[in-house]
């Protein structure tokens, strides 16, 4: 069965390639936009990652030491739950609705999966469609 995923992320930096994800938040629909699953994941931050002060303002986190609570994911327990809700079973086919997803969000997730040993390529595939409204 089709379905629709929109998804966006928050990071500590505008550069994907040395931020690190913060938040991840989706909503995965059926064809008719009715909610099957939802997600709203927060990411503890890692030792050496410096939060960039517009970032944090963006996300309106007042203090870096806000990114350490206990009740954060770690980078790792979140890359399994956010690559099991981005990568559809076999032969399933999805769109995946993102704003600047291409260019950031897309780029950020890679980044992570790459760093936790999962599978980077989860918006590639014959059967997905990427639709980035920022375009």
């Amino acid at each position: 069965m089709a379905d629709i995923v929109i998804y966006d992320t928050e990071g500590t930096d505008v550069d994907p390639r040395h931020a690190q994800v913060t938040q991840f938040g989706g909503v995965r629909t059926d064809l008719a936009f009715n909610p099957v699953e939802e997600v709203n994941l927060k990411v503890r931050r890692l030792p050496w990652v410096v939060p960039a002060p517009k970032a944090l303002e963006v996300t309106g986190i007042s203090h870096p030491s806000e990114l350490d609570a206990p009740g954060r994911l770690s980078e790792y327990e979140a890359s399994g739950l956010v690559e099991r809700f981005l990568v559809p079973g076999y032969g399933v086919p999805r769109t995946m609705v993102t704003f600047n997803g291409i260019q950031f969000d897309d780029e950020l997730i890679r980044t992570m999966f790459f760093r936790n040993l999962r599978n980077p390529w989860f918006a590639s595939g014959k059967l997905t469609t990427r639709i980035d409204l920022l375009d």
